[in-house]
């Protein structure tokens, strides 16, 4: 028997509670500018919480902004490709699993083809595998050996090659960084990869165990004039996590500076502080029905920590103040007795 002790987090000075770690509370979506918002320290305090509880409890991906503190090397290196080497575990449901694990090598070779500027069947031929010895993306490796020596063979296995060590590094939870200053084609790719390592590597675990994935994602791949080629991917990849929460004990915090797509993965419960976003701009008066009076006043004064938290199912609305203030609830805790079969 193993029992998961979490708390409820408390949010702000009005000691909101988010019941984080319940699997009908499993997704939320927090939306503000990164600069004049106090998202980034809100979802730090969170991690740093949580991650005070249990130290191998958190995953962040998200760009380099820590501030003040410097990630680590007590980390992990995960290998894509001996991932892919191995066929589906008998303890998966096959053909879920399968599903999603050849969607993913998809998605990779529909990203390499936006990066290179081809059609994805001008990038690597079409391909089979035995599903009884081995992942999907081998068999396009072999489709690989197939292609003449050229340039378009060396950049395609280099890019392969850099599946073989997907890092994480260390910082009250486990992060993998990704370059948000690079080409948006680009920062798709390396967004991509920590989603895959992650996917993978909770298809690893054995004993079960309470998580929180926070996914920061860069304004380059959700604003209203990004392609929309790459906005569909980035729905995509979430929407694939966001699946995660219910299969597994983990809780999935998206974190945008958009409103794009917040509303189409039909998220529960969001957080609204103050954005700057043109696809669904608060200064327009024919939104501001959406936030309520006291929020907005805020909002116009620069406050950077006065926000809005939505509870899309029960309909609640709380205004937050100092939403920077998190802490594990002290007075209730979640006990949840997980017996082995």
């Amino acid at each position: 028997m193993i029992n998961t002790i979490m708390h409820p987090l408390e949010i702000g000075k009005e000691k909101f509670k988010w019941d984080w770690s319940d699997r009908f509370n499993s997704i939320a979506a927090v939306i503000g500018d990164n600069e004049s918002s106090a998202k980034q320290k809100f979802i730090q305090q969170i991690a740093y919480e949580i991650s005070q509880k249990d130290n191998q409890s958190v995953f962040w991906i998200g760009p380099r902004m820590v501030r003040g503190k410097e990630l680590n090397e007590d980390g992990f290196v995960l290998d894509l490709l001996e991932f892919e080497s191995h066929p589906t575990s008998e303890k998966h449901v096959a053909h879920e699993f399968e599903s999603e694990r050849m969607q993913l090598v998809q998605v990779y070779l529909k990203i390499l083809s936006l990066v290179k500027g081809i059609k994805r069947e001008d990038l690597v031929p079409l391909a089979s595998y035995q599903k009884h010895v081995e992942g999907p993306l081998h068999g396009y490796l072999r489709a690989i050996d197939s292609i003449e020596n050229t340039s378009h063979k060396e950049w395609i296995n280099n890019q392969f090659s850099g599946l073989k060590r997907i890092k994480w590094e260390y910082q009250d939870g486990y992060r993998y960084v990704y370059d948000s200053h690079i080409s948006d084609e680009e920062g798709l790719l390396d967004l991509f990869k920590g989603v895959w390592s992650f996917w993978a590597l909770t298809s690893t675990f054995i004993t079960p165990q309470q998580l929180l994935l926070v996914v920061d994602i860069p304004k380059v791949l959700t604003d209203i004039n990004t392609p929309k080629e790459i906005k569909s991917i980035v729905k995509e990849l979430l929407e694939i996590l966001s699946k995660l929460s219910e299969k597994i004990t983990m809780t999935v915090m998206i974190s945008t500076e958009t409103m794009f797509p917040i509303p189409e993965l039909n998220i529960r419960h969001q957080l609204f502080l103050k954005y700057d976003s043109l696809d669904y701009d608060w200064r327009v008066p024919s939104n501001q029905n959406f936030f309520p009076a006291e929020v907005l006043d805020g909002w116009i004064r620069n406050e950077p920590n006065k926000g809005v938290w939505f509870d899309f199912f029960s309909g609640e609305v709380a205004i937050l103040t100092q939403v920077e203030d998190v802490c594990l609830s002290k007075n209730e805790q979640i006990i949840e007795e997980i017996k082995d079969i």
